[in-house]
């Protein structure tokens, strides 16, 4: 169940972690598991030496946008890609992601309804796509803008958080 072109699950665990080897030296890994995997408490660095993990986090992500999606009508729409990429290319990235993963909980438990909701009744949709959906992404853009002018080479290597 990944997404069509992309080797990442629509459900996943995002693990970041500092992880202590046998030789006592510390390395950091960034990676993602499917979430039907148990966030694992070891891991190898890239030479393949195993480490322990001594403090992280493991966020269950979910990759769909449900209310963005059911507003501009396809995962594929252009503002919906801008959200997902800003969300798992920046905040997920960021010292930003335990506390952000609190609000993606509350998030996925409530907006599946409200997305159900929007594909029903069109003036749900409508409202919802003002109301919220609008706004999200001029929020985000802005912030981004924002973190181009202070951080100049701030991510030049996200390709969709534009």
């Amino acid at each position: 169940m990944t997404e069509q072109g992309s080797g990442v699950p629509k459900k996943f665990h995002w693990v970041e972690g500092r992880y202590l080897r046998d030789d006592s030296t510390v390395f950091t890994r960034r990676f993602y598991i499917p979430a039907a995997q148990v966030c694992p408490p070891t891991t190898e660095d890239d030479s393949g030496m195993k480490g322990r993990l001594i403090e992280g986090s493991c966020i269950e992500v979910n990759k769909e946008c449900f209310i963005a999606t059911a507003a501009f009508g396809s995962e594929l729409d252009s503002r919906v890609q801008f959200l997902r990429s800003f969300r798992d290319d920046v905040l997920l990235q960021s010292g930003l992601r335990v506390p952000f993963a609190e609000v993606l909980g509350v998030y996925y438990r409530f907006s599946p309804p409200v997305a159900g909701a929007m594909t029903r009744h069109r003036a749900a949709k409508l409202v919802l796509k003002w109301v919220v959906a609008y706004p999200t992404i001029l929020f985000v853009r802005g912030f981004v803008a924002l973190l181009r002018i202070t951080h100049p080479d701030w991510r030049r290597q996200t390709r969709h958080a534009r």
